[in-house]
Order: structure tokens, then sequence, then C-alpha cells
């Protein structure tokens, strides 16, 4: 972490020019000259004698942070702040060295103080207001901001962060045109329509509407609205979401099903968040599911983890419950390591576990009625899923990486996939027995793979445009699918600049 650029370029501009001692302008000569030892002993001489002069307390305490001798910084900031509780440059410049070193907590009560004694400045509210907004509650966070600015028009970190504010938090309207080919075959396309607003910068509401078409034995519309309500409460750390509406499919007495799903999830310390979902959606991944209507209701919990130096990782447990009363469950957990960090490109590599399992498998023939018996050569044994896919003890092994790229200007690359280099799964096959069939259930292998890539453009500060391509096999099909997101913000006027980085 670079800090004394920033730290020495706080200090110049928040202290004013004052009458300094000779001790302190030989102290900032070594200073300047990276020489930081000699300059804290130049220091530490002279407070021996003049215990009172805050520059050079506060020099001193700004030294051993650059020196990283971060228990005798913090010593000294905490003693310099017990003598002058009024000095919020001094006050300002701990809470700062608090958060580089990782205390956020510590550097929130600190500045909290000032402003229970309403003596901020307008470098505090900015920073408390950074804190505030790296910890999510961009409600308290904006209110700070326009303090700061209130307080200093030029402040330009204050200015600029209000703006990703207002930008997050704008009304929003998203277009995703897609289209889906797989070898069952289930072909197709789609285009997703959001509409979002904000009713404070920690609550949304979005409407959505999606018509999908299927190409099976002709054009069929199968068509989904909802509405999500969704919010954040930084006090506690727990965000939810809850989204409810109308699926359609064409035609049939069963057109007309209710969807919806429900998620809460509590973001704790370490970078962990815990979350649980729940979730009654249409089943429409067979040929077969198109025509018998199939909704799943599905139960999952989730533990993800994030690491500032790169590290990302999530374990989850899922059980699936089907209409007919079959059950799946599903146990996975993965891990990501940094590789290569460079200033604009991540670099990551891990390893991926996975299980599934079904009480019951819904693998037939898929030619039931035909006009041979088993016993002839032309009969056709070939399966099916129907109406559901079922996995049957499926365990894989993969490989999984991660890269992102982000240019100073410009489109923002990501990509990331897959490699199962063990994987196993029971197998069935039909065959003849006589004039009947008969089924084998055998362990079998397969090597399935995924690779997702996304090209995000920022062709405004209002508009970005993401290009997004996958492709893909599981134990039982190959797919590929493209889409484009659209995705347009409402800002206040006078902020539509170029996006920035």
């Amino acid at each position: 972490m670079i800090v004394v650029p920033l730290l020495l370029t706080l200090h110049l501009a928040f202290c004013p020019a004052t009458e300094q001692s000779p001790a302190v302008g030989e102290a900032r000569r070594l200073r300047d000259s990276r020489a930081f030892a000699e300059a804290v002993k130049v220091l530490e001489g002279h407070l021996h004698d003049n215990p009172g002069d805050l520059e050079a307390v506060r020099l001193r305490a700004q030294l051993l942070y650059w020196l990283k001798d971060y228990a005798r910084a913090r010593a000294a900031y905490a003693a310099a702040l017990a003598e002058h509780p009024g000095e919020e440059g001094l006050r300002v410049d701990y809470a700062r060295m608090l958060v580089e070193t990782g205390d956020r907590r510590g550097a929130r009560l600190l500045l909290a103080e000032s402003h229970r004694q309403s003596v901020t400045s307008a470098e505090a509210d900015a920073l408390l207001g950074t804190i505030l907004y790296w910890n999510g509650d961009l409600t308290a966070a904006k209110k700070l901001f326009i303090d700061a600015l209130r307080k200093d028009p030029s402040h330009q970190t204050a200015a600029r962060q209000l703006m990703e504010i207002q930008t997050l938090s704008a009304p929003w309207l998203r277009l995703i045109p897609s289209v889906w080919h797989d070898d069952q075959p289930l072909n197709h396309a789609g285009a997703a329509l959001e509409v979002g607003w904000f009713a404070t910068p920690l609550l949304s509401i979005a409407f959505r509407s999606e018509p999908v078409r299927y190409a099976a034995e002709g054009w069929r519309t199968f068509w989904t609205n909802e509405a999500e309500l969704s919010h954040f409460a930084p006090g506690t750390g727990i965000e939810t979401h809850l989204a409810a509406g109308v699926f359609r499919r064409p035609g049939g007495t069963d057109s007309l099903q209710w969807v919806g799903r429900g998620e809460a999830a509590l973001r704790a310390r370490g970078g962990v968040t815990v979350r649980g979902r729940v979730q009654r959606s249409p089943y429409l991944f067979t040929l077969a599911s198109l025509d018998t209507p199939v909704t799943s209701a599905t139960f999952a919990g989730l533990v993800q983890w994030t690491h500032r130096r790169g590290w990302l990782g999530e374990a989850a447990l899922q059980h699936q419950r089907f209409p007919d009363g079959n059950q799946a469950r599903s146990v996975y957990a993965w891990v990501l390591a940094p590789v290569l960090e460079r200033k604009r490109t991540r670099l990551q590599a891990g390893y991926s576990l996975s299980t599934a399992d079904a009480d019951e498998d819904r693998f037939v023939l898929a030619r039931p009625e035909q006009p041979l018996t088993p016993s002839d050569p032309r009969f056709d044994f070939s399966g099916v899923y129907r109406p559901y896919y079922t996995p049957a003890r499926v365990v894989t092994h993969a490989f999984v990486g991660a890269i992102e790229a982000r240019p100073a200007a410009g489109p923002t690359f990501h990509a990331g996939g897959s490699y199962g280099f063990r994987a196993e799964e029971d197998a069935t096959v039909f065959f003849s027995s006589g004039d009947g069939i008969a089924t084998l259930t055998g362990r079998r292998s397969f090597q399935p793979w995924t690779a997702r890539a996304s090209l995000d453009i920022p062709a405004s500060r209002a508009l970005v445009v993401s290009a997004r391509g996958e492709a893909g096999r599981t134990a039982y099909y190959r797919w590929t699918a493209v889409s484009v997101h659209l995705h347009f913000r409402f800002l206040p006027p006078g902020s539509r600049g170029t996006q920035s980085r």
C-alpha cells in the first residue's frame, strides 16, 4: 500500500503555514530525502525539551506510520489527541492512518466524536463519508459528502464520490436481448426489459418483463413478469431481496403460474457473507418441459468469502423439489487464489468440487412407442430426461480460473471458466431383453467445462453496453449463448460526463 505520498499531500494541504522550529525544519528536510528514521530521532530530541510543540508531535506520528511502526504511531496519535482534543487536523490524520491499516471501525468512531462536538471540517466529513460508502451506507455517506462540499466546494474526493452515489442510486433502464442454443436441441431467443428506481440510496424497486421464444415444433413464447424489492441495512449488515410475479405458458389449462423468490444475506466481518435463498420458478431446460408444466421450489444456503488480497471462495447447499414429489440435492465449493495482481489486471486460479443427486431417475426412452420390437436391430434405445433432468450421484472435480483487465479508459474485459478434470455419474442404458426392455446402471466418466467472457463498454456515465458470451458442456448437453446488456441510468442534470475510471 502506497500511503506516504497520500499522507504527505494531506499534511501539506491541511496544515496552515506556521512558524516552525529549526528541529521541525530539519526533520522535514530529512523526510523529503526519505530519511524517516533520522527525522524521528531529531523530533524526539526536540520534543524532550518542547513536549507542547503540536507540529512536531504530529510529524513524528506520521513518520512512525511511514516506517510501519504502527503500534508506536497509534500511541503517538492517541497521546497527542488526548492533549489536543480540538485539533481537527490531528484527528483526521489519525483516522486516515486507521483506515489505511484496516481499522475502519476505529476510524469511524474517531470521526464520529467530531460530529458529536459539531466541529468537523470538510476533510473529516469526506473521510467519514468514504468509510460509510465502503461499508454500504450510501444514505449517510451522501449526506456527509454534501456537507463536505458545503464547507469546501472544491473538495475533489467528496465531489467524485457524491457523483458515484448519484450514479449508483439513479433510476435505471436495462435491456438484455439474448440467444441460446444447445444440442438437445433447445433453442430460444428473448429480450428482458427492466426498469427501476431508488426510493432511497438503500432501497430499490424494479419491474422486469421477459418474453422468450422457443423453437420447438414451431415458435412458442413463454413470458415472465415480476416486481422486485431490494434493501440493505448498514447497521446490521443485512440485505434482503423479495420478488413476485406471473409466468405464462402458451395456451393450455396451466398457462398461468405464480413465481417468486426471497433472499436474505448477512455481511459479516472478514469479507464473509452468508446467504439464504428460496425460489419458486418454472423449469425450462429440457424439450419435454416445454409441453409438461414443471415448477420447482428451490432452497439454498451459501457462504461467500472475499479477501482484499484477491482470494475468493464460495460454498453452497441446494435442495430442489419438483411437483411429482421428487427431490434433488447439490453441494459445491470453490476457491480462487490470486496468481497475478497488477494495477489494472488480475488473474486468479483455483479448484472446485461439486456433488448432485436425486431421489428418483427421470431418464426414459426417447421414443417409447416404436413399430419395432426391442429385439429388432433398428430399435432406438436412446434416452432422454423427461420432463426434467435428474442428477445421479454426480461428482465433479474441476480447475477454475478468472481474469480481469481494467484499462485506464475504455472497455473492461472479464473472462472465466472451469474444466472438470475428473467427473463421474451413474448412467442408465437401455437394451433388449428378449422381447422386452431392460436397464443397466453403471458408473461413467465425462468431462464438463464452462467458458464465459464479457466486455463492458462505458459509452458514457449514463450508459454501459456489455457484450457477453458463454459456452459449456454438462453431463447431458452442450450449449452456447450470447447476450447484450444495455444499462442506462437517468442521472441528475450536470452529471453525465464521460465515465471515469
